[in-house]
């Protein structure tokens, strides 16, 4: 067979020690939301709303379901829960009363700034400190994976 490609497979135990690496920051991430709404009571995408809100008031749904990397739906829910416990509220455009604006209350302001980061923003400062070239590697590895879980679906 000239001129084939032979594709190395890597060693079952560097899968499996990636894949217990993998499920282990999964675990912090869950693990730290669940602190923060025990103690806080919201969950970890209801506080990386009420950050983004934080960041640039008056945001809309969808601006903020792109700034959040998550569907419009998504955050309509979100935003549904937060403002039942009274930490933002919806607010009509005044030359638009098809557009939505989400406003952080002062309540969620308090939240805000007594609850510790959203577990994403924590993942972005530590990944700042990461070289160039091994966090590029990373990057693409977990883009691969990120498709063929999607393929699966």
């Amino acid at each position: 067979m000239a001129g084939a490609t032979v594709t190395k497979q890597p060693k079952p135990e560097i899968v499996a020690g990636a894949v217990h690496d993998l499920w282990r920051v999964l675990k912090a991430i869950d693990d730290y939301s669940k602190q923060v709404q025990a103690r806080h009571g919201v969950t970890g995408p209801q506080l990386w709303a009420l950050w983004e809100l934080r960041d640039t008031r008056g945001l809309t749904v969808s601006q903020t379901a792109r700034r959040m990397h998550v569907h419009p739906s998504t955050v309509s829910g979100i935003a549904d829960r937060l403002e039942a416990k009274g930490l933002l509220k919806r607010v009509r455009d005044a030359s638009d009363q098809r557009v939505v604006h989400l406003e952080i209350t002062r309540a969620g302001l308090a939240v805000v700034r007594r609850v510790p980061q959203p577990s994403c923003l924590r993942i972005l400062d530590r990944l700042a400190g990461v070289p160039e070239q091994r966090l590029r590697s990373f990057a693409r590895v977990v883009a691969d994976i990120a498709e063929m879980m999607e393929d699966d679906e």
